[in-house]
C-alpha cells in the first residue's frame, strides 16, 4: 500500500478518466466528478486522499508503536508532543512508577524537543536504585524516545570517589576541597565566618614522638572540635585542611553586625579554652599543643569568595608576628606591630652594643622546700628596666630569639646571679635555651665565671625548657652534668612529656609546669597527671617544683601531693632582692 503513493497522481488522473468515460460524454454530475478527480490530482489538493495520508501515518506509527520492546528488562517510555506518556513498558510501570509526563523528565518543551531532534540525558532515582533516562526526539514520527539504564552500582562508585576526593584520610573531615564547595553552596540569607586553627610545631611533634601517636593526636583533635560542634549552634562543619590545620565554619543569620562579632570571639575564646583542655596520653606520655587561631568572615571586603584566602593570610600573619589570634580585618594593624618588633630589636642590640639607658637587670623569684619549710633556692629571671619602667621577658623573649640574642641574655643574667649568690649558701638556677646548647664554649664560659668567684657548679641549677629540640642536644646536657652542674627540665607536663626518656637526662628537678598547679584545685585531671608525674619523679630519685603556687589553696594541694618545692607569688614575686623567709598564712 505504502508504495502506491508512489504513483498517486497518475492514479487520480486515469480515475478522472475512467469517471468521465462512465459518464458517456454527458455533462452532469459523475462527468464533473471526473473532472474534479482530474484537477486534484494535478494540484494534488483533496481531503479523501488527505484522509489516506492520515491513516497511512497512523499506521505507521502504531506499527512502530508494536515493535517497541514491552517486555524488555529496562524502562522505555515513548511521549507525545504535549509531554503526555502514548507507551511506557512493564519495567517502566514498575521501576518508575513516578514518571507520569514527560515535565519529570526534563523542563525543556516536549515540542521543542521533537522539532530538534533533540538528545537529553537526566537521573531519576526510586527505592535506592539510579537510573540514568536518554530521551531523543524523533522529529518524522513526533515522538519523544526515552529508555533507562540502571548506573546504581556506577553511581555508587562515583559517589565514593567523589567522597574521597573531599574528605581528609585520617580524621574522616572535611578537607580543603570540600570547604571551597561548602562555602560556594551556601545560601545568601547566611553571613559566614571561617576560624582557622594551626597546631604550632606540629612537625616537631611527629619527628618527637613518632607518626602514630601523631596521627592519633591528630583524631583526638578532630574528635573534640567534633563535639565542640554538636553543642554548637552557629559551627555548620568542621574540616582539616592540611596536617596541622583544622578549619571551623560558622554560619549567621543576617544579623546586625555587633552581634555577629561578639559571636565570632565568643568562639574563638571557646577554641583557647579546648584546647587547654586537649591532652593526650600514652601510657607515660603526656602532651598537648599550642594554636595560633585566624578568623575572617563573609562580609570582609570581597566576601564568600575570597573567605578562605583571608583566613589563610590571616593565618599566616598570626604565625609571623607570633600571636596567638589575627583577624583579618585587624591585618591594617600588623604594621604597628612589625613596628614593635623593630623597636625590641634595636632596644636590645642598644643595650648589648651601645650606650641605651635601658639595661637587662636579673629579677630573683625563691624556692620554697615544703618539708623543710625553708627558701633555699632561687630562680634567676630576666627583666629589662628602662628608667622607672619594668618590662617583662613578654615582649622582648621572642624577638631575642630571632636575632639570636638569648645567649648574650643569658649570660648577663648569669654575671648578675654570680654577684648575688657568690657571699651565700643558696642555690641558684638560671634559664638556657637551645642556643645555650649549641654554642660550645658556653659551659667553659660559666664554669671559668664560677672558678672566679670559688663557686662550686653545684650550686648552679640549669632549667631546660622542655620542648621538641631538647632531646637532640642530650650530649650537650650530659657534658654540664659532668662538669658537675644541676640540670632541671622547666615547665614538664604540658609540651612534648615523655617519661621515658626524661631518664636520659639525668635530671636533678623536674619543674611542672604551671598550667597544671594553677588547676590542681579545681581540675581533677590536671589534678591526676600531677599526681603521675610526682610518682614516676619518686621512682627515678628527681625531685619536683610547683610552679604558679599563686594562691593558699594552690599550696595546700601542692603539699598534700608530696611535691617538693614550691615557687610563685603565694611565695613571694620576683624582685632584685632576695626574700629570705616565708611564712605560710
Amino acid at each position: 500500500m505504502y508504495n502506491l503513493y508512489k504513483y498517486e497522481k497518475f492514479i487520480r488522473v486515469i480515475l478522472g478518466l475512467a469517471v468521465i468515460f462512465l459518464a458517456q460524454g454527458a455533462f452532469n454530475l459523475i462527468s464533473l466528478l471526473g473532472v474534479a478527480m482530474i484537477i486534484t490530482a494535478i494540484t494534488g489538493h483533496c481531503p479523501m486522499y488527505r484522509l489516506l495520508h492520515v491513516n497511512d501515518d497512523l499506521a505507521l506509527k502504531n506499527e512502530f508503536l508494536l515493535h517497541l520492546p514491552h517486555n524488555n528488562p529496562e524502562p522505555v517510555f515513548v511521549f507525545c508532543p504535549k509531554g503526555n506518556i502514548i507507551f511506557q513498558n512493564k519495567a517502566a510501570k514498575e521501576i518508575l512508577p513516578q514518571i507520569h509526563s514527560f515535565k519529570e523528565i526534563s523542563q525543556k518543551p516536549p515540542k521543542e524537543v521533537i522539532k530538534n531532534a533533540q538528545n537529553i540525558t537526566s537521573k531519576q532515582v526510586y527505592k535506592d536504585k539510579t537510573y540514568l533516562i536518554k530521551s531523543l526526539g524523533i522529529k518524522d514520527k513526533e515522538y519523544i524516545l526515552a529508555y533507562g539504564f540502571n548506573i546504581t552500582d556506577i553511581q555508587k562508585t562515583k559517589d565514593a570517589l567523589k567522597l574521597q576526593t573531599i574528605t581528609d584520610p585520617l580524621t574522616k573531615l572535611g578537607n580543603r576541597e570540600k570547604l571551597t564547595q561548602d562555602i560556594k553552596d551556601s545560601t545568601s540569607q547566611s553571613n559566614l565566618s571561617l576560624i582557622l586553627i594551626d597546631l604550632a610545631k606540629f612537625s616537631q611533634i611527629n619527628s618527637f614522638f613518632g607518626h602514630e601517636k601523631g596521627d592519633e593526636f591528630l583524631k583526638t583533635v578532630a574528635k573534640t572540635l567534633e563535639n565542640f560542634q554538636k553543642n554548637s549552634l552557629h559551627v555548620s562543619s568542621i574540616y582539616r585542611l592540611r596536617g596541622n590545620t583544622f578549619a571551623l565554619l560558622l554560619s549567621f543569620e543576617k544579623e546586625k553586625d555587633e552581634d555577629i562579632t561578639k559571636m565570632q570571639l565568643f568562639y574563638k575564646d571557646k577554641i583557647f579554652e579546648l584546647f587547654e583542655s586537649i591532652k593526650i596520653e600514652f601510657d607515660e606520655l603526656i602532651t598537648s599543643t599550642q594554636i595560633n587561631v585566624a578568623l575572617a568572615k563573609s562580609n570582609d571586603q570581597e566576601g564568600e569568595a575570597n573567605l578562605l584566602n583571608h583566613a589563610e593570610t590571616a593565618l599566616s600573619e598570626a604565625k609571623k608576628g607570633s600571636l596567638k589570634f589575627l583577624c583579618y580585618s585587624d591585618i591594617s594593624n600588623i604594621n604597628e606591630r612589625y613596628k614593635q618588633n623593630l623597636h625590641w630589636a634595636g632596644k636590645l642590640n642598644e643595650i648589648f652594643h651601645g650606650n641605651a639607658k635601658a639595661k637587662i637587670v636579673a629579677y630573683f623569684q625563691p624556692i620554697y622546700n615544703l618539708q623543710t619549710q625553708k627558701i633555699e633556692k632561687y630562680e634567676s629571671l630576666v627583666r629589662i628596666v628602662d628608667g622607672d619602667e619594668v618590662i617583662s621577658p613578654f615582649h622582648f623573649l621572642d624577638i631575642a630569639k630571632q636575632i639570636n640574642f638569648l645567649p648574650k641574655i643569658t649570660k648577663e643574667v648569669f654575671k648578675q646571679a654570680l654577684e648575688k649568690f657568690q657571699n651565700t649558701s643558696y642555690e641558684f638556677s638560671i634559664n638556657i635555651t637551645t642556643q645555650d646548647l649549641l654554642d660550645k664554649d658556653f659551659g667553659n664560659y660559666i664554669a671559668s665565671e664560677l672558678e672566679k668567684r670559688g663557686l662550686s657548679p653545684a650550686s648552679v641549677v640549669l632549667e631546660i625548657l622542655e620542648d621538641e629540640d631538647m632531646y637532640e642536644h642530650i650530649s650537650a646536657i650530659h657534658s654540664l652534668k659532668e662538669a658537675g652542674f644541676k640540670i632541671a627540665v622547666d615547665d614538664f607536663g604540658i609540651g612534648y612529656s615523655n617519661f621515658q626518656k626524661l631518664q636520659q637526662l639525668q635530671l636533678d628537678y623536674i619543674k611542672i609546669d604551671g598550667s597544671l598547679i594553677k588547676n590542681i584545685a579545681s581540675n581533677n585531671k590536671d589534678y591526676s597527671i600531677v599526681s603521675s608525674i610526682c610518682n614516676y619523679a619518686k621512682t627515678i630519685g628527681v625531685k619536683t617544683i610547683a610552679e604558679f603556687v599563686a594562691s593558699e589553696e594552690i599550696f595546700i594541694n601542692v603539699k598534700n601531693l608530696q611535691i617538693d618545692y614550691a615557687q610563685g607569688y603565694y611565695i613571694a614575686q620576683p624582685n632584685p632582692k632576695l626574700k629570705e623567709e616565708f611564712t605560710n598564712g
